[in-house]
């Protein structure tokens, strides 16, 4: 494993042993939060609108034709509002959202558009989400946010090996 897997690893074998996880640092954070999610013991917490609103962002992100009119159906069923949707790449300055959904939404997006391998989330970024959200529901976030044509395998980070 390389020096840089170190964290993430440490980080995981703290999780096998039933501690809460600990704040990753830095350049290291997405790939643990990646690798946290795929890990089945990982608690789904996040609540439905916010999971909704991350995951339809990353796919419009994506330009994933398919993903963009799945999530609007998933909207629809939902019961959530168009002007909402309308309004999702407008998150920023958007009074239809919280403050918990731009921080959400910020997260989302840096991964979405995180370069391949580097895996870096800005510290701004990083800590908004965190006034918001645990550990767990930053990894759920971070799946989210990757989807399903995002950044290759967490394991190209540094991350540990199958």
């Amino acid at each position: 494993m390389s020096p840089a897997g170190k964290p993430v690893a440490a980080w995981l074998g703290m999780l096998m042993h039933g501690a809460p996880p600990p704040q990753v640092q830095g350049s290291h954070a997405l790939a643990g939060y990646l690798a946290l999610s795929r890990r089945p013991s990982c608690p789904r917490t996040l609540d439905n609108r916010t999971a909704l609103l991350a995951s339809q962002l990353a796919a419009e992100l994506s330009g994933c034709r398919w993903c963009i009119n799945r999530g609007q159906h998933d909207w629809r069923a939902a019961g959530l509002s168009q002007e909402l949707l309308n309004d999702l790449g407008l998150f920023p300055t958007s009074s239809l959202f919280t403050g918990r959904d731009r921080a959400a939404l910020a997260f989302v997006k840096a991964v979405a558009l995180s370069e391949t391998g580097a895996y870096h989330i800005d510290e701004p970024v990083l800590q908004l989400a965190r006034d918001y959200f645990s550990e767990f529901e930053l990894a759920e976030l971070a799946a989210l946010g990757v989807g399903a044509h995002g950044a290759p395998s967490y394991e190209t980070a540094g991350g540990p090996g199958p």
